[in-house]
C-alpha cells in the first residue's frame, strides 16, 4: 500500500500512527507493507486550486498588458 503525505510532521505522524493501529487491529501488519511517499513542502502541482488558477490567468490573462489582473478583466 502507498499512502501520499504532505509535509506536515503533525499529519504524517499522525497518520502513520492510525494506519499502524488499524493493521494492527485488524492482525495484518505482517501481511502488507506500507510505503509512505512524503511531498516536498510546497507541491502546486498537485493542488488543484493552484491549476485552476493558471488556467484562468491563461485564459483571462495571457493577450492582456501586464498590469492586469483579474478583477480588472470582467
Amino acid at each position: 500500500m502507498t499512502i501520499i503525505l504532505d509535509n506536515n510532521s503533525t499529519h504524517k505522524d499522525k497518520m502513520k500512527f492510525q494506519v499502524k493501529s488499524h493493521l494492527e487491529n485488524l492482525q495484518i501488519e505482517n501481511k502488507i507493507i506500507v510505503d509512505f511517499i512524503h511531498t516536498p513542502t510546497y507541491s502546486p502541482n498537485f493542488n488543484l486550486v493552484e491549476y485552476i488558477i493558471h488556467l484562468l490567468r491563461l485564459r483571462l490573462l495571457h493577450h492582456q498588458n501586464a498590469d492586469i489582473n483579474i478583477q480588472q478583466v470582467q
